[in-house]
């Protein structure tokens, strides 16, 4: 099954449930729901923790980059980027960054004028802003930090370390066409060990130096599975139509998602978080989910292409990008009526989410169409 296009509907709402569900996992971290057993139902206890998994859909949006940008490598039958690393940087610069940059305007304005004070909330994190978390911003280095990892927008530590990984990848292709993906995938483990060494021993001698966010470890790992899952779902060797056609997808998704459930399960008592483990298993859950999507099993390619999905999906990073102060907003909307805090929670999830769409879709408009190319995004 040879890729025969760059844009796929279902893309797109993939990405969407992934935004979603980062809104609805920030929203239950906005009423800060702890000790669920005591204080809930069954029902409602299990509804609130569903949605407390948004690291998995960040880990998911990682590996489709990863597939996404290999797309028209996987078309030209060439791993080479059109014009080189420069023009490759220069269009990322412009579809990302530059939005990026709105962003924060955009969220210091919120935190001038109507969220910029501590209420007890998730967003507090967020808050208050200085001129160095600006400039760390802005350099795209505050996820190297603990002090202004979540300063100004606590979702923006993510956006740091994707433009981070766009570094390597030209390196990554260059290592994939010489050597082949596996010694691709092993260079990216490397590196991320690299670089985790490297931040634990400059925090011996600053301990504001983060060792949860080491730069791209793992993320740089998801990324290349990504890489990978496109190579199985649209390459010509036969070693990948041999695994495009015999492995049981459907399965592997079941087990590496039952995995991860049992795994952070286990870790809940331990003192070892094991953050990259489950990360790296979600990466292999998200290879699965693409391969499966993307050879049409169980007709998954026309449930995620369902058009009012798809729609969203083509605005998601918009929404990854200035959902948090919107939902500062919405709860001190809501906050003074005293309302059940569950009630409060469906509120939220139901007209506040409406909100968040409708002000990120305005935002897209004004602040990422313009830098997009005129053709569909991959």
């Amino acid at each position: 099954m040879n890729s025969t296009k760059n844009y796929y509907p279902y893309l797109d709402g993939l990405r969407a449930i992934s935004a979603l569900y980062v809104v609805l996992t920030h929203m239950v971290a906005e009423f800060g729901f702890h000790d669920l057993y005591n204080r809930y139902s069954t029902v409602k206890k299990y509804s609130i923790l569903f949605f407390s998994n948004g690291i998995l859909a960040v880990d998911f949006f990682i590996v489709v980059s990863g597939f996404c940008l290999t797309i028209p490598m996987i078309n030209s039958n060439s791993f080479t980027m059109r014009g080189g690393a420069l023009a490759f940087y220069l269009k990322r610069l412009k579809r990302i960054y530059l939005p990026y940059v709105c962003a924060i305007i955009f969220s210091v304005i919120l935190i001038i004028t109507v969220v910029g004070n501590k209420t007890g909330t998730h967003w507090d994190l967020s808050i208050p802003v200085t001129k160095d978390d600006l400039i760390k911003h802005l350099l795209l280095i505050q996820d190297i930090f603990y002090s202004s990892c979540y300063k100004i927008n606590h979702a923006f530590w993510s956006i740091s370390i994707e433009c981070r990984i766009y570094l390597f990848f030209p390196l990554m292709l260059w290592i994939w066409r010489k050597y082949g993906p596996i010694i691709t995938l092993f260079s990216a483990i490397l590196i991320s060990l690299i670089l985790f060494i490297v931040t634990w021993e400059l925090n011996k001698y600053n301990n504001d130096i983060s060792l949860g966010l080491e730069g791209v470890n793992p993320y740089l790992i998801l990324f290349v599975l990504g890489m990978i899952g496109c190579e199985i779902s649209f390459g010509n060797r036969s070693k990948f139509i041999l695994l495009r056609n015999k492995l049981p997808w459907g399965a592997l998704i079941l087990f590496f998602g039952i995995l991860i459930l049992v795994i952070q399960r286990l870790l809940l008592h331990s003192h070892w978080h094991g953050i990259e483990l489950i990360d790296i298993l979600m990466g292999c859950c998200s290879i699965c989910i693409l391969v499966a999507v993307s050879i049409k099993q169980f007709y998954l390619d026309k449930i995620f292409s369902f058009r009012p999905l798809a729609f969203v999906g083509s605005f998601a990073y918009s929404i990854y990008l200035i959902h948090a102060p919107l939902l500062q907003f919405i709860w001190q909307v809501i906050n003074p009526y005293h309302l059940d805090e569950y009630i409060s929670f469906c509120l939220m999830a139901s007209l506040g989410m409406l909100f968040v769409l409708a002000i990120s879709y305005l935002f897209y408009i004004a602040f990422e169409r313009p830098f997009m190319n005129h053709k569909k995004p991959i």
